[in-house]
């Protein structure tokens, strides 16, 4: 197994590979953009807040756009960041981001752990409540898979959420999904495009030609967004701890928000291994 970071860039992993075949999207060698990389941690926040408006508490804020083509912030703020080296040894690394200093208006402290092993990699990330409020919070990771054309997915999920043309959640469905992941479906031709479904068991598998990979995730990451778009050679599986713009649904806790006292923190994990 080979794992490859750049803290630098959103705290991204930007290869991964077993005897030397591509398990995420390989990074171009000149990639200025996190947007490139093969992977990257979602915090506080996963996929889309409408308008940027966070209102929680006795706080409200408007986040600014960090993504052209769309008004409504995405992906939280780690991913536009620098992380800190907390550790680095031959089979594990360690990194920290300090978040809250901008438009999010909750300080926290993030943290990666990236453990390999002879049979795939298992990437934790955390968020500790720093400030002195209750705030909300919500993790996710963003990876990239190769070989679109030809790739299977299989996922136990109960429903979906369809979208505006702003990829905003509009109604959540049970019946007649585009794509059938239960039974496994090929992800070039589900028909989606960047949809979130509910229900994740927290298992999933990928078929990549010859690699067949095996995805786990801890509980708290129920929701699995799927990201195929048209004409492009990867795709994306994004476990994630709740719905886009889960923080203005009229009910934020039941869509995935966590409130995290001061001082509390939450743990994901998320695996990526050879079945």
């Amino acid at each position: 197994m080979r794992l490859e970071l750049s803290p630098g860039l959103g705290g991204a992993v930007t290869a991964l590979s077993c005897r030397g075949v591509d398990w995420l999207r390989r990074t171009p060698d000149e990639a200025r953009d996190v947007l490139q990389t093969a992977c990257f941690p979602l915090v506080p926040f996963a996929n889309r807040i409408a308008g940027g408006r966070v209102a929680f508490g006795d706080r409200i804020a408007r986040l600014p756009p960090n993504l052209s083509g769309t008004p409504h912030p995405i992906h939280g703020e780690g991913w536009r960041g620098a992380w800190e080296v907390a550790e680095l040894e031959a089979d594990r690394a360690a990194l920290v981001f300090t978040g809250g200093l901008g438009g999010w208006p909750f300080r926290y402290v993030a943290r990666q752990e990236i453990r390999l092993d002879r049979r795939g990699v298992t990437l934790g990330l955390s968020i500790t409540n720093t400030d002195d409020v209750p705030a909300p919070a919500g993790l996710g990771f963003h990876p990239y898979f190769p070989e679109a054309h030809r790739a299977r997915l299989t996922a136990q999920v109960d429903g979906m959420w369809l979208t505006d043309p702003e990829r905003l959640p509009t109604r959540r469905v049970t019946e007649g999904l585009p794509a059938d992941w239960r039974r496994g479906a090929a992800v070039a031709a589900c028909g989606l495009i960047d949809n979130c479904h509910t229900g994740w068991t927290g298992e999933a598998s990928v078929e990549l030609g010859v690699t067949h990979l095996r995805l786990a995730a801890s509980p708290e990451l129920a929701f699995l967004q799927v990201y195929t778009p048209p004409g492009e050679a990867w795709f994306c599986v994004e476990p994630v701890s709740h719905r886009p713009d889960a923080l203005n649904a009229a009910d934020p806790l039941g869509e995935g928000v966590r409130v995290l006292a001061p001082g509390v923190t939450l743990a994901v994990e998320f695996r990526i291994e050879q079945a």
